[in-house]
């Protein structure tokens, strides 16, 4: 690359993952899988982030109890996360050797792996628990804490968090926890969320999404058109505490998470599966016949009606 800007900009950027110890420089191990921009080397990518039913809950709370809720945003929340699987990334033009046999194996995360949210989110959620949190089984992006009369509720979405607690004492000592351990900007309380915004008064707590809707009214060249009516409504008061839930997601959802703690304790082995051998294949796919017996023979369908 011959912008000066651009390699300028690279050697900050160089210099900066030297600084965190991201990665280390040697000489490219034959046989390893080598990364140029996005991530494809990982086991898993799963990151959970919380559920609008779950912000409607934890806002309910929240105003039933009359807490505090405050917001924090964590500055390159990807980079913190540490990698788990070797990962080998080629380095950027005009930084690599004439042979191109230097290359940086990653100790964290980066922005465009696709295993960084995962990582991310377990690096936090390590943090989280080391402070005594217990994660809720339900939605894993929920976090609570209780003890000897202190309350605190955390909520979880990538790299923004909300943080209800009984008092702003509580709130604050958190909060200042949780900067010595990551790079967080203090939001203060609550006022946007999700495309959300967010007002309180003596009543509860109110939810709107008319700047979301005037953002994409303008995005859309569409505001000359007929106007959009939109309704603030109350989600919760100290009044009125109510939850809804979709029954038959959320108890999918259980159920996966079940699962996924039982892979962690080791109860259960995941194995490698060949694309040959997905079962769910003659359900979704049009097989030959060949692939289809076979199918069939394993999931032990048999034939009633023919001849023994």
């Amino acid at each position: 690359m011959d912008d000066v800007r651009w390699r300028k900009a690279m050697a900050e950027e160089i210099k900066a993952l030297d600084r965190t110890r991201h990665g280390l420089l040697l000489t490219y191990p034959m046989g390893r899988r080598l990364l140029d921009i996005e991530g494809i080397d990982h086991e898993e990518t799963f990151a959970p982030v919380a559920k609008m039913n779950t912000v409607r809950l934890f806002l309910n709370v929240a105003a039933g109890r009359n807490w505090l809720v405050h917001q924090m945003d964590l500055h390159n929340a990807f980079l913190h996360g540490d990698l788990d699987e070797e990962v080998y990334m080629k380095l950027p033009p005009g930084f690599a050797d004439s042979d191109g046999s230097q290359v940086c194996r990653l100790n964290k995360s980066l922005y465009g792996l696709k295993q960084a949210p995962r990582c991310w989110f377990t690096k936090l959620q390590t943090a989280l628990k080391d402070y005594r949190f217990e994660q809720s089984l339900s939605d894993y992006s929920l976090f609570t804490f209780a003890n000897s009369g202190v309350n605190l509720n955390v909520l979880v979405y990538v790299d923004d968090m909300i943080i209800s607690g009984s008092s702003l004492d509580v709130i604050t000592a958190f909060k200042s926890n949780l900067s010595s351990c990551f790079h967080m900007k203090d939001l203060g309380e609550l006022k946007y969320f999700l495309g959300i915004e967010v007002a309180r008064n003596k009543l509860g707590i109110y939810m709107s999404q008319r700047k979301y809707a005037m953002d994409i009214i303008v995005d859309t060249g569409m505001m000359g058109s007929k106007p959009v009516i939109y309704v603030r409504q109350p989600i919760c008061s100290p009044h009125r505490q109510q939850s809804r839930f979709h029954e038959r997601t959320k108890h999918i959802e259980i159920d996966c998470h079940f699962v996924r703690d039982e892979c962690l304790l080791k109860t259960i082995r995941l194995t490698h599966v060949s694309t040959t051998d997905q079962l769910a294949d003659i359900f979704t796919k049009p097989l030959g016949r060949q692939s289809f017996d076979y199918f069939k023979i394993k999931l032990g369908i048999q034939n009633l009606h023919a001849p023994t």
